[in-house]
């Protein structure tokens, strides 16, 4: 998917089906996954998170592990700030809520799982 590709900050996307490890062994302050059943994943929800990490002057650097054959990546978001990533973890949530199987995780152990619903 090119959604994510929209990030300014992001490297070239990186095809790692074993991404999430991946994710965590990098360094991530935050990940955000999107994942499928199926379907595809929610690109109102990628292009919402896209536009929260474009524009927040905190975010350093937005790595993309591709994860499946649907669009399912994981983003890996390092921070240029210490204390950043409770404030933005609260923002991507609620860019999220509305979102179809979308994972958030913070290194300090904070998780969001949007609903199921249907796309």
């Amino acid at each position: 998917r090119k959604d994510t590709q929209l990030i300014s900050k992001s490297k070239p996307p990186v095809i790692d089906l074993g991404g999430v490890q991946a994710a965590k062994a990098a360094g991530c302050a935050l990940t955000v996954r999107f994942s499928s059943i199926g379907t595809g994943t929610d690109p109102a929800a990628q292009q919402s998170i896209g536009r929260i990490l474009e524009e927040d002057a905190a975010v350093l650097e937005v790595e993309t592990f591709i994860v499946g054959r649907e669009g399912e990546t994981v983003l890996c978001i390092r921070l240029s700030r210490d204390g950043e990533a409770d404030r933005l973890f609260d923002e991507l949530q609620a860019a999220a809520a509305d979102g179809y199987l979308v994972t958030i995780r913070s290194n300090s152990g904070r998780e969001f799982f949007s609903p199921r619903k249907q796309l």
